[in-house]
C-alpha cells in the first residue's frame, strides 16, 4: 500500500523553517499537487509585482496571467528533468518527483518581490531601473532557495548543487544562442544567394 502524500502546508513550513525535514517528507511522500499549485502561485506573485510597478511583459489581463503560469510550470518540469539529468551525472542520490515538488517550493520566493516592488515604488517612484533591481535581487533568492533544494534531494555540497542548477540554464542558452545563429546564418545564405 502506498502512503499518502505529506500535507502540502507543513512541508512548506518545514520548507522555510527546517529544510533538511521538509527535503526528507519530499523524498518519502512527495506531495506533487502542492508543487503544482506553488509553481502556479510563483508565476502569479511575480506577474501581480509587475503589474504593480508597470513592468508585466504579457500585460495584465487573465490569460496572460494563465499564460505565465503554465509557462512557469512546464519550464519548471523541464528545469527539474535537466537538474536530475546532471545531478544523477555528478553523483546525486535523490528522486525526481521530490525535486519537483522542492523545487516548485522555491518558486514561491518571488512572493517576496510584491513587498519589494511596493517599497521600490514608495521610494523612487517611476524609476526603471530600480524595478529591474528589485527583481533581479529576488531572483538571487530564490536561485538559492533553489540551491539549498537540489544539496538537499541530492546531497550535495553548495558548488556541486549550483553547478547543477548553473548547467541547465547554460545549456537553454547554448541551444538558444546555437538556434538564433542557425536562423540568421540561413538568412544571410538566402540573401546572398538571392544578390548573386
Amino acid at each position: 500500500m502506498t502512503q499518502p502524500a505529506a500535507n502540502g502546508i507543513e512541508l512548506f513550513y518545514d520548507f522555510v523553517d527546517r529544510p533538511e525535514r521538509a527535503a526528507a517528507t519530499a523524498a518519502s511522500r512527495p506531495p506533487v499537487a502542492f508543487g503544482v499549485l506553488a509553481y502556479c502561485v510563483g508565476a502569479g506573485t511575480l506577474f501581480l509585482a509587475q503589474a504593480i510597478s508597470g513592468g508585466a511583459w504579457l500585460g495584465t489581463t487573465w490569460f496572460s496571467l494563465m499564460m505565465l503560469c503554465v509557462w512557469n510550470l512546464a519550464f519548471g518540469i523541464l528545469i527539474t528533468a535537466l537538474v536530475h539529468v546532471f545531478a544523477d551525472g555528478m553523483g546525486g542520490r535523490g528522486g525526481v518527483i521530490p525535486m519537483f515538488v522542492m523545487l516548485g517550493y522555491s518558486e514561491l520566493g518571488w512572493g517576496l518581490a510584491v513587498p519589494a516592488s511596493l517599497i521600490a515604488l514608495a521610494l523612487f517612484p517611476g524609476s526603471a531601473w530600480l524595478r529591474m533591481a528589485t527583481v533581479s535581487f529576488v531572483g538571487v533568492i530564490v536561485f538559492s532557495l533553489k540551491v539549498r533544494s537540489i544539496r538537499l534531494n541530492y546531497g550535495f555540497s553548495r558548488l556541486q548543487a549550483a553547478l547543477s542548477l548553473a548547467a541547465p540554464y547554460a545549456t537553454l542558452a547554448a541551444v538558444a544562442a546555437l538556434g538564433v545563429g542557425g536562423m540568421i546564418w540561413a538568412f544571410v545564405s538566402v540573401i546572398t544567394k538571392a544578390v548573386a
